[in-house]
């Protein structure tokens, strides 16, 4: 069994400004993040205020951090919004332009998920019910 978490929460700040954007992955967190570089390095990056403080201040006036290794990927989405919270609540500026469940695309992709975890979930209570019975 691995130990890997099944997902994560980071972080990327400018560090002169403190702006932070919150995301969430269920990939391994050098593959997010090395998206994140890759896209800010060829100036296509689909956050245009983070890719224009990359163009005005350079990549080494970033940082890059693992907030949460999240253990189970129903809970992933909860704490990402759980740390967009925390970040607005304590006045810290964010690139983050909307909760991800109030935007059109952000609701439907917390729909499918809400609709693929209950699934799951259903398919689970159903294989323990078959379990005590046989």
């Amino acid at each position: 069994m691995s130990d890997r978490p099944a997902g994560y929460v980071y972080a990327i700040t400018h560090t002169p400004t403190g702006r932070v954007y919150v995301g969430s992955t269920s990939r391994q967190i050098y593959v997010r993040l090395g998206w994140h570089r890759s896209m800010l390095r060829a100036g296509t990056h689909p956050l245009p205020r983070l890719q224009t403080d990359l163009a005005s201040y350079g990549e080494a006036a970033f940082k890059f951090d693992v907030l949460l290794p999240v253990p189970d990927l129903s809970m992933l989405h909860g704490a990402e919004m759980t740390w967009i919270s925390v970040f607005e609540d304590t006045g810290s500026l964010l690139y983050n332009t909307v909760k991800k469940q109030s935007t059109r695309q952000g609701a439907r992709f917390y729909r499918r998920r809400r609709r693929a975890a209950s699934a799951a979930h259903a398919a689970t209570l159903a294989e323990q019910g078959q379990q005590e019975e046989g």
